[in-house]
């Protein structure tokens, strides 16, 4: 009998250690998102205005566009790092910096361009699930705009066309596919990246 009481102690004292643990993670995301949310927004703040001061000089046609892409002219620097534009959800009424170059580190600033173009009609851009970046793209509803401005002020607009749902592993599925943009970011546990799937608007 003492036995039994002591292996029931024991798994009380093993299920508050848990719920105590849980608590002080999700207390620590909740302050990590908080921070990211306020710098991603700074950014933002310059981001946007560097590209509305950069607007004037915009490329005439989107082979000069790809030109300047192929000769790293098409980027912003903020801060030392490369940023392509900025990403309008309204919608989330939402607005993200997006990064040149997908890294882990960059992805703890802001969402990363993890493959393509806008030039080439294959963009795919990968985010955290911080509630301040992709954390919210499980709300979006086929038919809803997308708007992906670049560091030259030109925007195109994409509607939702798919959500999807794919393995970690299923990364040549996420760059090749038909659509012209694609956003995805891990679900909670990682075991599986949350997709949306985008064509230029008509």
């Amino acid at each position: 009998m003492r036995l039994i009481r002591r292996f029931a102690n024991a798994l009380i004292v093993f299920g508050v250690l848990l719920l105590v643990s849980a608590t002080i993670l999700v207390m620590y995301n909740i302050d990590q998102d908080g921070d990211v949310g306020k710098a991603t927004a700074e950014v933002m703040a310059v981001l946007s205005d560097e590209v509305a001061d950069r607007s004037g000089a915009m490329p005439a046609n989107e082979q000069e566009a790809l030109a300047l892409q192929q000769a790293g002219l098409d980027v912003l620097m903020i801060d030392g790092r490369a940023y392509i534009g900025y990403l309008s959800v309204p919608s989330q009424s939402l607005e993200l910096p997006i990064l040149a170059e997908w890294s882990y580190p960059n992805l703890k600033i802001s969402p990363c361009c993890y493959s393509g173009s806008v030039n080439t009609d294959d963009l795919v851009l990968a985010g955290h699930n911080y509630r301040s970046h992709f954390g919210k793209l499980n709300n979006l509803s086929v038919g809803d705009e997308i708007r992906f401005t670049n560091a030259f002020g030109i925007t195109t607009s994409y509607t939702v066309q798919e959500l999807q749902v794919l393995r970690p592993t299923s990364v040549e599925e996420m760059k090749d596919s038909t659509f012209d943009l694609s956003l995805f970011t891990c679900n909670m546990s990682g075991n599986a990246r949350f997709t949306v799937r985008c064509d230029r608007a008509e």
